[in-house]
């Protein structure tokens, strides 16, 4: 059994994709962290020396990539799915593999609440209007309307759809339906979800 990596073991930090400052403050002073080279022709350029990975979805990290990187001992992803990794092969070569699993719910769930705002009331066309010198009148696409009380489809209740379902029936007393294979109606209505098929979300939100 490979012996699991501590903190203190882990001295150099390869990112394939850049971190915000506050994020990088956070690394004790210890540690030295590389960027990637994006525009290198290895897209694994630099990352020789790295103990840890902090990767997101672009790369794809497998057995070949990880034979060699030989002092790697972790692939931190960034975000949920590890679709990207071979497990199988990481394993193999003693090599840690976490996720975070919230770490883009809040950030995706106020996206697409945003999303909805603005085409409900029309904010693309108005802006392009403004920017024509157009003010009005307010007819036609420009006619926006209330989201409050009406109902909204939802297909997929993972983390990201629960919390868009709790932010709209919340905010704004919306009625929300839902589709998930892998979702009962039990659990979907714990939190203010009804179930139903996909051909019914469609038809009805």
């Amino acid at each position: 059994m490979a012996v699991q990596p501590t903190p203190a073991d882990l001295t150099h930090v390869w990112l394939e994709a850049p971190l915000f400052p506050a994020t990088l403050a956070m690394f004790p002073a210890s540690v030295t962290v590389v960027d990637a080279a994006p525009a290198a022709a290895d897209p694994f350029s630099g990352a020789d020396p790295a103990q840890v990975i902090i990767a997101s979805s672009r790369l794809r990290y497998d057995g070949a990539a990880m034979d060699a990187l030989p002092n790697l001992r972790m692939i931190a992803r960034t975000g949920i799915g590890v679709d990207n990794i071979d497990l199988a092969a990481a394993t193999a070569h003693g090599i840690v593999v976490t996720n975070t699993p919230d770490g883009p719910t809040e950030s995706t769930a106020e996206h697409t609440v945003a999303m909805l705002l603005a085409l409900a009331k029309r904010l693309k066309q108005g802006n392009a209007n403004l920017a024509q010198g157009s003010w009005g009148p307010r007819t036609g696409v420009l006619v926006g309307t209330e989201v409050q009380g009406k109902t909204l489809g939802l297909v997929g209740l993972g983390r990201i759809g629960r919390r868009v379902a709790q932010i709209c029936r919340l905010a704004f007393d919306m009625n929300v339906l839902g589709y998930d294979p892998f979702v009962t109606a039990e659990q979907a209505a714990a939190f203010d979800v009804t179930l139903t098929d996909l051909d019914d979300v469609i038809a009805r939100a």
